[in-house]
């Protein structure tokens, strides 16, 4: 094998490391509470992918150059550094799962866990969920996709660079690892906007962080001596943490990341790694305290534990409340660090072979527990253990709660009330025939709903609460009109088409969407302009005239189906998460709506939505998740909207 002089010493310890994995590890957290001005914290991420491709390059090279490098250990040294503590978190995680959860949520994190043992949780979260939606209410080891897609790097990368080194040299490694970062980047720049989830998850369009680490690692960049040398990496230093900061504040899932922009808070943390320490002492003091320096030693430990807490321990967004949650949280992590991390990273401590066996053993009891827990959650032992717990008001709120979550998981992509009642996300051949033998039959015109989930829930209450006979619903879930992705915009375009060849045979088109939705990411107090200018361009080119009706946003509540969470806020009566941006959102179209001649009718004024009564009303929920209605919030709502004197005037105009 080549001798590769590589000459940067392996055991040389960087303080400012540690800072900068805490730093990361506090703004997914911070992004994960949805503290209001960290949309981009999910970004943390991606810094810790650098700093992991750059250690672990400096690890291998300086083996391999005094030639005692060995894949075995390397596989174990990694086992130690993430089993122990993962698999803990992946025990009490099943254990208060199965206390907290419902029997579908117990069932899909049991998939979970088998998906993480594995290390193939992000292809398994790629094809269920929506990391940028609801956090907790999804499962609490979403963030683990980013250990897979680690893992999945590794298993590949000492392999690679191994046999390599066998027959080339540094320089053409350093050659191979450019080519890799720009072909990973690259497809990342073409897929953000096609397939923003697989882009968001997969491995090849993530791999350019590590390699970018790797790269940093293998590389000598230096400032020559000149008079001005000491202000200049100053300079260069605060700018850098500054450029991370905002992309942080700035960024958000509208960005659709990883791509280009992904560069701004990773080159600046390639430049804090190469020269903290030659910044004037103060600078590097705050970079290398000892105080951050530990929480960089415990921010694994930190990592893996802060969404199952977030979930089990439901937080109001008060003071006091985020204060409880981050003291229970750097305790958990400080006994995770002390107790099962630090011990088991000591071959001194642990020998190889009895780190095996415990690990082996662990493994197969997660195995077993899990499959328990899921072939128990439907037993009376489970309803049973909540009643423990719960009055019977209480017992009725998890019934609740268990029946509108299932009605979610219940949601089609096509709803038929009557041979002429229907909806669709996407025009058929056979729905155009529907549409025409509907109309020569009853010989009258449809009325339509167009828009997202939201008009999904208008759609049906419309259907159910009315008597009308020919419904249509044009309703492509998650896109709306003004949507980047082509996905949506192609549906939107067929929907045009289709509206306008039959403008003739339509009574009325009624448009809604999420209010939400039309808020600006980066400040979430204002309409986007650029989005309401689309949407309104849109409709305007259906060339509807008064044939046209906006509905008005809906209220967002914003709570999590969480029955600790629920519980709470019924009990108490509690109204913490509403968004109040919504009315302003309301307030703006109608403003847009009435200057450009299209008629508006204001939802939240006609059903005067009451928090503390309509959130939970005669023993029912009315929404199933934090901004849709249940199928009982369909008749209560639907009532006040449909059976309404303002809406029956456009109806019949």
């Amino acid at each position: 094998m080549t001798k590769i002089n590589y000459s940067i010493n392996r055991f040389e310890y960087k303080k400012e490391i540690d800072v900068l994995r805490f730093i990361s590890v506090l703004s997914v957290i911070l992004f994960h509470l949805d503290v209001e001005y960290f949309k981009g914290g999910f970004l943390g991420v991606d810094i810790f992918f650098i700093i992991s491709g750059y250690l672990i390059t400096n690890i291998i090279l300086s083996d391999l150059n005094i030639q005692k490098f060995s894949l075995k250990n390397f596989y174990l040294r990694r086992a130690r550094r993430i089993l122990p503590a993962l698999f803990i978190v992946l025990f009490f995680t099943i254990i208060f799962g199965f206390i907290f959860l419902f029997p579908e949520e117990i069932n899909y994190l049991n998939k979970t866990i088998l998906s993480i043992l594995f290390f193939v949780s992000n292809f398994f979260f790629f094809k269920t969920t929506d990391y940028f939606d609801d956090m907790a209410s999804q499962s609490p080891l979403l963030h683990t996709w980013s250990l897979s897609v680690e893992e999945q790097f590794y298993v590949v990368y000492p392999i690679f660079i191994f046999i390599f080194f066998k027959y080339f040299s540094l320089d053409k490694f350093k050659l191979v690892l450019i080519f890799l970062f720009a072909a990973s980047l690259s497809l990342a720049i073409y897929s953000h906007n096609l397939y923003p989830d697989a882009n968001f998850f997969f491995t090849p369009t993530r791999s350019f962080e590590i390699i970018l680490g790797c790269i940093l690692a293998i590389s000598k960049f230096k400032i020559k001596n000149f008079k001005y040398r000491q202000f200049l990496i100053d300079i260069i230093c605060v700018l850098s943490f500054a450029a991370i900061i905002f992309s942080f504040c700035f960024f958000s899932k509208e960005d659709l990341l990883p791509n280009a922009k992904t560069l701004i808070p990773l080159i600046s943390t390639c430049i804090l790694i190469l020269f903290l320490r030659e910044t004037n002492k103060f600078i590097y003091y705050l970079f290398s305290n000892s105080v951050f320096v530990y929480l960089g030693k415990i921010s694994y430990s930190m990592y893996l534990i802060h969404i199952p807490l977030l979930l089990f321990m439901p937080i109001d967004k008060s003071g006091l409340s985020y204060l409880v949650y981050f003291f229970t949280l750097l305790a958990l992590s400080y006994l995770s660090f002390k107790f099962i991390e630090q011990p088991f990273r000591q071959k001194e401590r642990v020998k190889n072979k009895t780190f095996m066996f415990i690990i082996l053993s662990s493994l197969l009891s997660i195995i077993i527990l899990s499959y328990l827990s899921t072939k128990v959650s439907n037993s009376d032992f489970k309803r049973d253990l909540i009643k423990i717990f719960s009055s019977e008001k209480n017992l009725n709120i998890y019934n609740q709660i268990y029946k509108v979550k299932q009605q979610n998981l219940e949601v089609d992509d096509r709803i038929f009330f009557d041979e002429c009642v229907f909806s669709t996300i996407k025009i058929s051949f056979k729905d155009k025939n529907k549409f025409k033998k509907c109309i020569e039959e009853k010989n009258d015109k449809f009325i339509i709903f167009l828009g997202d989930s939201h008009a999904r829930d208008l759609f049906v209450s419309f259907a159910k609460v009315t008597n009308y006979k020919m419904v249509m619903g044009l309703l492509p879930q998650g896109c709306r009109p003004a949507s980047l992705i082509k996905t949506c915009i192609d549906k939107y375009n067929e929907f045009k088409d289709f509206i306008l060849n039959n403008r003739q045979k339509i009574r009325l088109v009624i448009y809604s969407q999420q209010g939400s939705k039309l808020l600006k990411f980066k400040s979430p107090s204002e309409l986007d302009q650029n989005k309401t200018i689309k949407t309104l361009d849109y409709l305007s080119d259906l060339n509807l005239k008064t044939n046209l009706l906006w509905i008005g946003p809906n209220i967002e509540p914003n709570i999590k189906m969480n029955y600790s969470l629920i519980k709470i806020i019924i009990n108490e009566k509690y109204n913490l998460y509403e968004n109040k941006y919504i009315y302003k959102v309301n307030n703006e179209i109608k403003k847009i709506t009435l200057k450009n001649k299209i008629k508006y009718l204001d939802r939240i004024k006609i059903i005067d939505y009451s928090p503390l009564n309509d959130f939970y009303h005669n023993g029912n929920l009315t929404y199933r998740d934090r901004n849709h209605w249940s199928e009982y919030g369909h008749m209560y709502f639907g009532k006040k909207l449909y059976l309404n004197k303002k809406f029956n005037y456009y109806i019949k105009e």
